[in-house]
């Protein structure tokens, strides 16, 4: 293997020697700091100006280890020993950029140890740098690593939705969902990033995916109720990056901590609340490089959001209407849910179940709630609820105001909690204010969201079997 510097000088070692042998002499004379350090040149050898005193200065092959400047450019450092060479730590984490800004870090040697510091804010000539990534191939390669894209093109350093500060390649191209939130927003905002589904899509759902999307193959999923996450998925999938969608708290952190030390793939957190949807499309934009893409859903998001709220915002609070919300099995679990938060409208839960948190209940207990308005998305109990002699004392069912959402390729309400609730919003306003939201404005909208968020508009039918349940 051999050592080329940003003039030219080499140090090889002959086919066939002992590994652990000295190398021989530099070729010739002039040679750089950095083609002795490549080299493994001693401490001992080296004048003031980093420059080697004599070909025999050179001892040993590259050791070669990763850290990150306080720039988020990658910095190359190696020991300066003065007895036996002994290797730095190789980890998958290791990677050398081509002419980025390299800053060495005072702190990051071994115990007894000390790392030659390269010159502060110095361009890694062309040169050098294929040395030291010929020497970082053969190191990874000697453990049963494969190189990767980002040794190549460097990292930066993102600020995610919980104030984490990650660092990530330069360039995201392959991106490992969490969990059914983080795959409904990535495959809106980057579909060609999406390495693949939370579960199998069905027949129902492919209809409204492109062919090459919904042929993605089942990954499974990190985060969820009960869920252990499998980080040998993640591993196999090789992504550039794991991007998680909704809650931000001080759990989700330590979640994203230990997933991203566990697997050595930086964890980026999104805020997936409706009112974050703008800028959670701003900060996955920057990440992905897909900014224009992501500020036209987020313009549209915004637009929808505030029509919404000021629409609602003409009824006063005691002529909203009283919800429950009915999920499998029976009509018998409920939630609360932010989109009946944001249209105003009074869960008649509340006190009762937590967001995000399904709870069982009793008809008796829904009987004595009285809801004005029921919303489901559980197609047998829409359908048997209004000829249900157990549920005919209920006002909604009197009233004939039991509303299905559509379901498909992702539900409008709920399940998963994503930005396709954005596709719900003046739907489930026409089921709650019947005289501010029209059929034609919904329909109109769920056309435009389907052309604009899943990159493929319904047909006619399509859209009049989706719309149906109100």
């Amino acid at each position: 293997m051999a050592m080329v510097g940003a003039d030219g000088g080499t140090a090889a070692r002959r086919p066939g020697e002992d590994a652990r042998a000295a190398l021989p002499p530099l070729r010739r004379r002039g040679h750089t700091a950095e083609t002795a350090v490549a080299a493994g040149a001693d401490s001992a050898g080296e004048s003031r100006h980093g420059r080697p005193f004599s070909p025999s200065a050179v001892r040993g092959p590259a050791r070669l280890l990763k850290k990150v400047g306080r720039d988020g450019a990658p910095a190359i450092a190696t020991t300066i020993r003065s007895r036996r060479p002994r290797p730095l730590p190789w980890t998958t984490e290791a990677r050398v950029g081509f002419g980025a800004t390299h800053r060495m870090l005072d702190d990051v040697g071994r115990p007894g140890r000390r790392l030659r510091r390269l010159p502060s804010r110095r361009g890694l000539p062309w040169t050098t740098g294929r040395a030291a990534l010929l020497a970082a191939a053969w190191l990874t390669v000697s453990v049963g690593l494969a190189p990767t894209r980002a040794a190549a093109e460097g990292t930066r350093v993102v600020t995610d939705s919980a104030g984490r500060r990650v660092v990530v390649p330069a360039r995201v191209e392959r991106v490992f969902a969490a969990g059914p939130p983080a795959t409904v927003f990535l495959y809106t905002l980057a579909p060609d990033t999406l390495l693949g589904w939370y579960r199998p899509l069905t027949l129902d759902e492919r209809a409204y995916i492109p062919p090459r999307y919904a042929a993605l193959p089942t990954l499974g999923k990190l985060t969820g109720r009960s869920n252990t996450p499998n980080l040998e998925a993640v591993r196999e999938a090789r992504p550039d990056v794991i991007l998680d969608y909704g809650a931000v708290g001080a759990r989700e952190a330590a979640l994203a901590d230990r997933i991203q030390r566990e697997t050595g793939v930086p964890y980026v957190l999104l805020d997936g609340s409706l009112a974050a949807v703008p800028r959670a499309y701003e900060t996955a934009g920057e990440l992905l490089g897909v900014a224009g893409r992501a500020a036209e859903l987020g313009r549209y998001a915004a637009r929808v959001l505030a029509e919404v709220d000021e629409r609602v915002g003409r009824v006063p609070a005691d002529r909203r209407p009283r919800v429950y919300y009915a999920r499998p099995p029976g009509g018998l679990s409920t939630e609360l849910i932010q989109s009946l938060q944001v249209l105003g409208a009074a869960n008649v839960a509340t006190g009762r179940a937590e967001a995000g948190a399904l709870v069982r209940v009793s008809l008796e207990q829904v009987a004595a709630w009285d809801p004005d308005v029921i919303v489901t998305i559980e197609t047998a109990f829409a359908a048997s609820v209004r000829s249900d002699p157990a549920w005919q004392g209920i006002k909604a069912v009197r009233d004939g105001r039991v509303y299905l959402a559509p379901l498909v390729p992702f539900p409008w309400l709920d399940l998963p909690p994503s930005v396709n609730r954005l596709a719900g919003l003046k739907w489930l306003g026409r089921a709650l204010y019947p005289d501010l939201f029209t059929e034609e404005d919904v329909r109109q909208e769920a056309l435009a969201f389907y052309r604009l968020f899943y990159n493929q508009p319904p047909t006619e039918e399509q859209l009049t079997r989706l719309l149906r349940g109100v």
